[in-house]
């Protein structure tokens, strides 16, 4: 009989009868079922979980690969115990529209005790303590999946907070209790998963003063300073001064005031002041920062966008724009030369925003929502998402003062508007003491009505305009608008008249988006945009669509330890054409597999099998969209071109498809070439008087993916018709 133990608090760990469970085989499958039994009971439908481990994939892709990662689950772990002795059970009940944990399986989940524990009676918390062994799921990272990253980052949130809340509570307890020993332990251990927290220093100051090691309290006030100043470039706040100032003259004694949670001495609390430390209290992110994924190659691409930076920083504001294909590297770039721009110009204020494949363009403003809403204090999910760094999302954190009462000033129409009211109020509590002028006409506002005023975009657009030209006369300002190919045509007219007005403004406004979409949808909003631009500011533009080739492929085998030689660089080079997303997930895939392993070093080399020919999900996925844009005939002229092989000849097609010659060269020229960019021409020969043209896909990949969705009759049909 299985006893399936999870660890989520800490590094994640599975166990069946004590004996680690490693058989998961992909990162999803174990993402899947920690979700799935954080999550409880309740069923959840497959096109919520799509959409939260893959959702950047197509509905087919990503079906698939749900389907996939259950049956993984189902291999992996055995049917767990019953909550009925006796009996065993399947962990989790799925058809074919929701997907759950079995209400009768019995197992064990540590956040589950862990919340028990601290929702019973206060007896109980001590239990809680040794179960938090660090931050939830510490060590897991789910590639390319920022919805998930940001359930993670919540949950992690609030058992943080959970946890060290409990600690002070239960430090301040045994204080009065006095428990002094354990007070330290609590204390001690607070400081550990939160060394800013003053209150946690406040309290191992006065445990070890109340225990006679005065000496020790003193030097731990000098650590916390020293720690603010490094840390933060602030000093301790007043509260946290008068104690140690209370304990300098020996005043600490058993009494009834209180300075920090819990603690009892013989001194009267001061107002907490709204000093750089003050607020930092309040930041909303804590623990590690989310995996940054792997950035080799681009050197050139990087260079040119500084290149743009320093000319905004010089007070000539403008506009430039990262185009390429799906999975050409656009949004790595963008946080990439973020983190790079930051470096170099310390206060860089890195505000970020980007179109939803889901919303499409149904969704006003959203990418500029976004972004007034990050310059604002609203950080967690360009953060999650490693679109903005932990020291972006301070720089941020730390201007928004400045920032809401330039809203308020500025910009006040953009309020429910542009800035939903109720989170940017509670905000602004964080930035603000009680009573200050901004916080009441926020209250003021917020208190007449939760109704938006309906603006017109003459008015609307000023105001941003005049919001970011505030902003970046105190620090110099980049706005990143990611996946402009989505974004509603009201977002691409204020770009325009963004773009129009940057001039004597330290704002660089770079945008990115996929050119082949923007191409293939006849009259998509933002092509007019690109033109007008393109004839205004000239050669503003970095075309991603060529391959950085092998050198990127060395790079990025070579950002891990491996044992990976020529024959297998050249092959993968090969297979890929050094494109970043098929090299990427096609490395990424073979590791997952088994086909790469690590030996006794910790250096990547080939298992004992490898298998190039399996598609990846994602590059499946890319593929699939890039095909699935296709008008059915311009479809089936690709998959007679991908019977032929990765080279094809248009009078060949043209013959199987009975299409007249000239009207399918000019399909080939025109459409497939120009506005898919699916193939290329190769050359002209001349036989006797006829005329061969030829021509190959992009992508050898592009050829393989649709030759295996033929059938088997399908594609021996085809060989007889092609004469091959």
């Amino acid at each position: 009989m299985a006893c399936l133990k999870l660890s989520l608090l800490g590094p994640f760990s599975a166990t069946v009868n004590e004996k680690p469970l490693t058989a998961f085989r992909t990162k999803a499958a174990q993402a899947l079922l920690i979700y799935l039994t954080c999550e409880g009971g309740d069923a959840h439908r497959r096109e919520h979980l799509m959409a939260l481990l893959w959702p950047g994939l197509p509905q087919k892709s990503a079906q698939a690969c749900l389907r996939q990662t259950l049956y993984l689950l189902k291999q992996a772990i055995p049917k767990v115990q019953a909550r009925r002795d006796g009996e065993t059970v399947r962990l989790l009940l799925a058809n074919r529209d929701s997907v759950q944990v079995n209400p009768e399986a019995e197992f064990e989940l540590d956040v589950a005790r862990f919340e028990s524990y601290l929702a019973g009676p206060l007896e109980e918390w001590p239990l809680a303590v040794p179960l938090y062994r660090g931050d939830f799921l510490a060590d897991f990272y789910l590639p390319d999946s920022a919805p998930f990253e940001e359930w993670v980052l919540a949950q992690r949130g609030t058992f943080r907070r959970l946890a060290l809340d409990a600690l002070e509570r239960l430090a301040g307890d045994a204080l009065e209790a006095g428990e002094i020993e354990a007070a330290e332990s609590y204390t001690r251990r607070q400081i550990e998963i939160d060394d800013l927290r003053e209150s946690g220093h406040r309290l191992l100051m006065g445990a070890l003063a109340l225990s006679g090691k005065r000496t020790e309290a003193l030097c731990q006030y000098d650590e916390l300073r020293l720690l603010l100043e490094r840390e933060l470039g602030a000093k301790p706040s007043a509260e946290t001064v008068t104690l140690y100032e209370a304990i300098l003259a020996g005043d600490v004694i058993e009494g009834t005031g209180s300075v920090g949670t819990g603690l009892r001495v013989g001194i009267k609390p001061t107002p907490t002041e709204r000093t750089p430390s003050g607020l930092k209290s309040s930041f909303p992110l804590s623990g590690p920062a989310p995996h940054r994924p792997v950035f080799v190659g681009r050197e050139a691409e990087l260079a040119r966008l500084m290149g743009f930076l320093e000319t905004a920083v010089d007070g000539r504001g403008q506009v430039a724009f990262l185009a390429g294909d799906a999975g050409s590297g656009k949004s790595s770039l963008l946080a990439a030369f973020a983190k790079e721009a930051s470096k170099a110009h310390e206060g860089l204020l890195v505000a970020w925003g980007a179109g939803n494949a889901f919303s499409g363009r149904g969704d006003p403003y959203l990418p500029f929502r976004d972004a007034l809403n990050s310059l604002t204090g609203d950080i967690e999910r360009a953060w999650t998402a490693s679109k903005i760094t932990t020291e972006q999302a301070w720089a941020l954190w730390s201007v928004m003062p400045v920032a809401i009462q330039g809203l308020v000033d500025h910009a006040p129409d953009l309020l429910d508007n542009m800035v939903p009211l109720p989170p940017l109020l509670a905000r602004a509590e964080a930035a603000f003491p009680v009573g200050h002028p901004t916080l009441l006409r926020l209250g003021e506002r917020a208190s007449k009505s939760a109704v938006a005023i309906e603006l017109e975009q003459p008015q609307l657009f000023e105001q941003v305009v005049g919001l970011l030209h505030h902003l970046a006369g105190e620090r110099p300002l980049l706005i990143t608008l990611d996946d402009l190919q989505w974004a509603d045509s009201g977002s691409i007219a204020l770009l325009f008249h963004l773009g129009r007005r940057l001039a004597g403004g330290r704002i660089l406004v770079l945008g990115a988006y996929r050119q082949d979409e923007v191409a293939a949808e006849t009259g998509h909003p933002l092509r007019p945009l690109l033109d007008e631009f393109r004839r205004t500011f000239g050669d503003v533009w970095l075309d991603l669509n060529q391959a950085p080739g092998r050198a990127f492929v060395d790079a990025f085998i070579d950002s891990e330890a491996n044992r990976l030689g020529e024959k297998f660089r050249e092959t993968l080079n090969r297979r890929t054409e050094g494109h970043p997303l098929f090299t990427v997930e096609l490395l990424r895939d073979m590791q997952e597999r088994g086909d790469l392993v690590k030996d006794k070093t910790g250096a990547w080399t080939i298992g004992p099998s490898l298998d190039w020919d399996v598609l990846p999900a994602r590059v499946e996925g890319a593929i699939e969209a890039r095909i699935g844009r296709l008008e059915e005939e311009l479809r089936d002229i690709l998959t007679v071109a991908a019977v032929e092989g990765e080279a094809f000849t248009a009078q060949v097609v043209a013959q199987v498809q009975e299409v007249q010659e000239r009207r399918l060269l000019r399909i080939l020229s025109r459409e497939l070439q120009k506005r898919y960019k699916l193939v290329q021409e190769d050359q002209t020969e001349h036989v006797g008087r006829q005329v061969i043209s030829r021509y190959r896909f992009v992508h050898h990949l592009f050829q393989r993916y649709l030759y295996n969705d033929l059938s088997a009759a399908e594609r021996q049909l085809l060989h007889g018709e092609i004469g091959m």
